[in-house]
Order: C-alpha cells, then sequence, then structure tokens
C-alpha cells in the first residue's frame, strides 16, 4: 500500500512517497495544503516527513525493533498534524503507529484524545479503554474516558472512571467536574453543586464550570447564587496533568507555540504573562483575529479596557464574522453605557450565532437599558426557545413584559419563577411590584406576606409590604398597625432615608400626623441629588402637614 504522505511540492502539498517494502496493513496517509503555512511549520513537517520516509526504507522484511521506529516516525508526524489540527492525516498516523507498537499506551491514548477531539467518541472509549489497560491507573486516561462515556450517555462507567481519578494527583478538578456533570444528569442538583463547587475552589479561573453551575444552582431555587456563578470570568477550562498532549503543544513552531502559551496563562488568569504571548504570536502573525481576540481578553484582565477595546475592533476589521469579537467589544461597551454600538455588535454576534445563548441575554440587557423593551422581549423570547427552563432568562422577560405594561402578564410569568425558587427575595419582589402596576394590591399584598414570612431578613419586601398596607388605595388592603410594626423593626436596625419614610407612611395611615410629618422631614433631611424619591416625600410630606394620609404609594 502507499503511504500519501512526501516531498513538499511547490504548490505546498505533501504528496505521497514511493511504496514501503513489506509493511502491511499501513493506512494511506491524506495529502495536506501546507501552503499558507509559516515557513518554521512547512519545515517542521517537511522535515518530519524525511524522518518516515527514512524509517520506511530502513524497515527489514519481520523486524520488530524497525517496526518501533517506524511507530515512533508515524507517531511525531500525527503529533505535528494534529497540533496544527490537519485531523484526518493525524488520525491515520496515529492508527499506524498503534499497529506497529499494539504494547505501547502512548499511541492508543494519543489516537483515543484525537478521537474524542474530532467528535467519534466510540472509537476513543475503545482506545482509551486499550491505553488505560497498558497503563492502569492513569489520571489522564481515566478522566478521558469518563469524558467520552459523558458524551456516550454512559454515566454510571462516567462516574466509575472519574471516582478512580479523583485521588491521584493533580486529577481532583477535573474528576470533581466530570462527577458534577454526571449528578446532573442523573437528576441530583445538589451533589452537583458541591462538585462544581470543589472545582473552582481549586481553580478559581476554571470559568467553563460556571454555567452547569449555575443550572445546578437554579434546580435547587437558588437565583441569587446563579447570577453570582455566572458573573464570573469567561475563558477558562478544567485542567489536568496530560503529559502527552502537553508533548505534542510543545513540539509547535513559529506562533502556534506562542498561543498555547497565552491560552493557558489566561485560563489561570495569569493576565500578563497572557497579554505578553498573543503580542508576540501577533508579531508573526497579524493579520490573524483570533490572536486580537485572545490579546483584547488578556488587556481586559489586565483593567485596560480602551486597550482591550482596540484589540477586539481591529479582530472585528480583519475578520468581520469573528462572533467572539463582536460579542466581547458589544457586551464592554453595554457595560460602559455605550448602548447603539453595543447593540450593534451584540445583535451581529446574534446573527453569525443564532444558538448563542450569553449573546442573546447581553443583548436583551443591553436594548432595555437603552428603552427598547419590545425589542429586548424578543431577544428574551429567542433566548427562552433554547433554554425553556432557564429561570434568571424567564425573570428578565417578565421585567420587560412589565416595562411594556403587560403587568398581569408579567405577574402571572414570574409566578413561575417564584414557584421554582421560593427562597429567592428579587422574583417576589418583581412578582408583588406587577401585581401592584395591575391594579391588584391584595394578591401583591398576599406575596409580600408569604415573602416575608420565607425571607424575614429581606427588607426590601419589608419595605414594600409597608407601602401596601399603609398606602394603597384599596381600603380592605391596608392595615396600619401591622405596617407599623413592620416599620418599626426596620428602623430599629439604624436610621436611612426609606426606614424614616417607610415609618411615616404607617404613622399616616393611622393618624398620627404630626410624628409621621416629623419622620418623613427626617427622611428629607438625608443627603442626596433632587430626584422623583425627593419630590414624593415633598409630596408626602404636605398631607402630613395638613393632617391627610399618603395614599396610592403602594405601586413602585
Amino acid at each position: 500500500m502507499i503511504l500519501a504522505l512526501p516531498a513538499l511540492l511547490l504548490t505546498g502539498l505533501l504528496a505521497a512517497p514511493p511504496a514501503p517494502r513489506a509493511i502491511p496493513a499501513i493506512q494511506a496517509i491524506p495529502a495536506v495544503d501546507t501552503s499558507a503555512m509559516e515557513p518554521a511549520v512547512r519545515e517542521q513537517l517537511e522535515a518530519a516527513r524525511r524522518t518516515l520516509e527514512e524509517a520506511i526504507q530502513r524497515l527489514p522484511a519481520g523486524s520488530s525493533s524497525s517496526s518501533s521506529e517506524l511507530a515512533e516516525a508515524f507517531g511525531r508526524c500525527g503529533r505535528l498534524y494534529a497540533l496544527y489540527k490537519l485531523n484526518a492525516a493525524a488520525r491515520a498516523c496515529f492508527e499506524n503507529a498503534a499497529r506497529l507498537a499494539p504494547a505501547d499506551p502512548r499511541w492508543a491514548y494519543t489516537l483515543g484524545a484525537m478521537l474524542q477531539v474530532t467528535g467519534d467518541f466510540a472509537a476513543a472509549e475503545g482506545r482509551l479503554g486499550r491505553a488505560l489497560e497498558l497503563r492502569p491507573g492513569d489520571p489522564a486516561t481515566l478522566i478521558r474516558l469518563g469524558e467520552v462515556r459523558l458524551q456516550l450517555g454512559q454515566t454510571e462507567a462516567a462516574r466509575q472512571a472519574f471516582e478512580a481519578a479523583l485521588p491521584l494527583a493533580g486529577a481532583a478538578a477535573a474528576a470533581h467536574f466530570g462527577l458534577g456533570r454526571v449528578a446532573l444528569a442523573n437528576g441530583d442538583a445538589r451533589v452537583a453543586a458541591g462538585h462544581f463547587e470543589a472545582v473552582l475552589a481549586s481553580q478559581p479561573g476554571a470559568s467553563e464550570v460556571r454555567s452547569p453551575l449555575a443550572l445546578a444552582y437554579r434546580r435547587l431555587g437558588r437565583l441569587d447564587d446563579a447570577r453570582s456563578a455566572l458573573a464570573g470570568y469567561g475563558d477558562g477550562r478544567v485542567t489536568f496533568p496530560d503529559p502527552l498532549l502537553e508533548q505534542v503543544a510543545a513540539l509547535g513552531a513559529g506562533s502556534r507555540q506562542l498561543v498555547v502559551a497565552g491560552t493557558t496563562a489566561l485560563r489561570a488568569r495569569r493576565f500578563a504573562e497572557a497579554a505578553e504571548a498573543f503580542r508576540k504570536a501577533l508579531e508573526t502573525d497579524p493579520r490573524d483575529g483570533t490572536l486580537w481576540v485572545g490579546y483584547g481578553v488578556a488587556l481586559a484582565g489586565l483593567r485596560d479596557p480602551a486597550g482591550a477595546e482596540r484589540s477586539y475592533r481591529k479582530a472585528i476589521e480583519l475578520e468581520p464574522a469573528n462572533v467572539r469579537a463582536h460579542y466581547n467589544l458589544g457586551t464592554m461597551l453595554a457595560a460602559r453605557g455605550a448602548g447603539r454600538e453595543a447593540i450593534e455588535h451584540l445583535e451581529t454576534a446574534v446573527r453569525l450565532d443564532p444558538e448563542s445563548r450569553d449573546a442573546l441575554f447581553n443583548l436583551g440587557q443591553a436594548l432595555a437599558a437603552a428603552g427598547e423593551p419590545a425589542r429586548a422581549l424578543d431577544a428574551y423570547e429567542r433566548l427562552l426557545k433554547l433554554s425553556p427552563e432557564d429561570p434568571v432568562a424567564r425573570f428578565q422577560h417578565a421585567q420587560t413584559l412589565s416595562a411594556l405594561g403587560r403587568h398581569a402578564e408579567a405577574a402571572a410569568e414570574l409566578a413561575a419563577v417564584v414557584a421554582a425558587a421560593p427562597g429567592e427575595a428579587a422574583p417576589r419582589l418583581a412578582q408583588a411590584s406587577a401585581l401592584l402596576r395591575a391594579g391588584r394590591d391584595a394578591e401583591a399584598r398576599a406575596c409580600l406576606e408569604e415573602g416575608l414570612a420565607r425571607l424575614p431578613d429581606s427588607e426590601p419586601l419589608a419595605q414594600l409590604l409597608v407601602r401596601v398596607l399603609a398606602a394603597s388605595s384599596r381600603p380592605e388592603v391596608r392595615d396600619g398597625a401591622k405596617a407599623l410594626g413592620i416599620a418599626q423593626r426596620l428602623l430599629a436596625a439604624g436610621p436611612t432615608a426609606e426606614r424614616e419614610e417607610a415609618l411615616a407612611l404607617a404613622l399616616g395611615e393611622l393618624g398620627r400626623f404630626a410624628e409621621a410629618a416629623d419622620h418623613q422631614r427626617r427622611a428629607l433631611a438625608s443627603p442626596g441629588p433632587d430626584s422623583p424619591d425627593r419630590q414624593r416625600r415633598q409630596r408626602c410630606l404636605a398631607l402630613y402637614e395638613h393632617g391627610e394620609p399618603c395614599r396610592a404609594q403602594g405601586s413602585p
């Protein structure tokens, strides 16, 4: 059989060498185009090809020692092809190395990792299983075996692999990450959250764990924790010792090795080191948009937003369809209040990747902040089609409905969020606010009373309940004595403008207007700019001074 791995032609193709003498069951290596590669990379691949040709020519028939030498030559070519993402050629090389040296665990493992990367999980499991037989207890093999079994839906077999890796040196974080996903797949959100928390405790920069951790928190009804989990830095992966693949990365010529170093440093939040690696890589290949994005992320981590913005803009100039550049730039611009341009970039990111949940969420936020609730609602509705059980997205969707004046719909949707997260204050507060805006004060009171019974330390719930009890326009909803008790407990924790005003409302409802006016004056005496709150307080003070309660203050 002919090996299609040879002389470097002017076209940049590695063509086929002469047929080897008496090499059974060897796959042909697909030709690859190297014309667009850096000179250092082309030279590296050509040298590996020459070594392979020489090994073929030296192979006497039936020589096991020479077969091992040829396996090394195929393995080196395979590593280089894998490094430069020439996957078909890499796979064929690793297949040949594994056939020529079937007792060498390196080729079974590297081939298994290659098959995992290319998505052939069933074949990867077989090769990794063989590697584990040849090298029992190897942490990297156990982690990868667990990963491919998880991809194949074999959760029990995956759990066994991850548990075997858990006590091994350097493997705990990756094993916890795997066990967390197994628990999540089996519906045990509590156990899943524990494993994901263990990952972040040992690898705080491993933010790929934040999304499944947030999902576990949501299923547990911990919406505030879910939002906090998603707020972390977004570029890090869970790492584990992988000496064989680290050898592959170390083979890089040209800018490739710098990219690997920069990406690794980003994952570890070593931003200065990452920025330097990407800067040097850009000296070699300044027209690579992906490098500019990586450089921008590093600069953002170094608190250089101007530099990060320039980098993202350069990436977009070079690669107008670079989704990540548009997303990062849009998110950065939205955070600093540049709403219109932020929206344009986030819309582009969504157009290029319609299933990007992060881009849709941030687009909805930017549109809402820009005063475009109808368009924000569309973004959230598209997001909910992708993630119908996401309570954070549903919460934002409901808030947008309320902003559009559709308060009854918002209240109904928020009721579902409250049911999913009964221990969270924010959804219940939003639900009560929507009910008040819909004129359903009695339901709002019941919602707030139930919430305060569950969350007695929640001041926002207590403040709004006082307003409903003391200032609702509906007599059957008001209860001045109950409002007074809550307001007095709030003020006992220390005076603030809001607490003084709440007590004034309750006293006014009870007809104690002089005391109400006194507390209202204290609320007005608090420093702060002229605002709608201050104007409302002045109107209420005038009412108390004329012996009248301050009504219809329940609606926020």
